[in-house]
């Protein structure tokens, strides 16, 4: 039920269907065994967490300035844990690529490295 409520809040939509779905994603998605966590591994990934609205924002104003938009694909370093194998840390580190307006993770270019899709002014360096 918390996992339904939190996809309510994320979604801030709490009709029956929104609901079900919500619902449906919480008995698919599996509950991990957090107990072996250790506090550096994810303390880290929270402060990226705390970057990322301010991100979302600098990358909103970007893309309204942006007159003629070029697609790019690209490569970002994975985080350290995530290297290492930590889901927590693949996840967050996922989230704060993907969660701002300008880029997005299509997949996994190698162990170091995730392929993303970005955007940016045509005839403009990287």
């Amino acid at each position: 039920m918390f996992r339904t409520f939190l996809w309510g809040l994320i979604t801030a939509n709490f009709d029956q269907y929104n609901l079900l779905g919500g619902l449906v994603l919480s008995v698919i998605i599996p509950v991990g065994n957090y107990r072996n966590l250790k506090l550096k591994a994810i303390l880290p990934a929270i402060i990226k967490l705390f970057i990322v609205p301010i991100q979302m924002l600098k990358e909103t104003i970007e893309l309204m300035l942006i007159r003629d938009p070029e697609d790019i694909d690209a490569t970002e370093d994975k985080d350290e844990n995530a290297r290492k194998g930590s889901k927590l840390a693949t996840f967050i580190d996922v989230l704060v690529i993907t969660a701002t307006p300008m880029s997005l993770v299509t997949g996994i270019q190698d162990e170091q490295t995730w392929k993303t899709h970005t955007l940016r002014e045509r005839g403009e360096q990287q």
